[in-house]
């Protein structure tokens, strides 16, 4: 019965270790963002500024602290701008994909994908 408990309670350690290690260390995931500005960035790209971004009901900070500007990703660029400019002009938020170990060579986050959220 000693033995029983024992494991029981090592799989249940095991468990919450995981769970609050892999929400402390998530570098990644979607947020929903209010699209503020986009424009030009270097030669060839485009980099926008998003605000008051939420995953769920946490409020995060997908551009790593570059005061929300985020480059878009150059696969789809003009898909994500059609997006963005869309959502800029109904007054609605859109979806960004990021990971905040993924930034270009100015510091800036790589938004991996951008989705208008009707």
């Amino acid at each position: 019965m000693n033995l029983k408990k024992i494991k029981i309670a090592s799989v249940v350690a095991v468990i919450s270790i995981m769970f609050f290690a892999g929400n402390a260390m998530a570098a990644s995931g979607w947020a929903a963002c209010t699209p503020k500005k986009i424009g030009p960035y270097g030669d060839a790209g485009v980099r926008i500024q998003v605000l008051s971004c939420m995953s769920g009901t946490t409020s995060v900070d997908p551009s790593g602290g570059q005061n929300g500007w985020m480059v878009l990703n150059t696969v789809g660029e003009d898909q994500q701008m059609a997006a963005i400019l869309t959502a800029m002009s109904m007054g609605k938020p859109v979806s960004v994909h990021y990971d905040t170990t993924v930034k270009d060579s100015s510091g800036y986050v790589i938004a991996d994908s951008i989705l208008f959220i009707n």
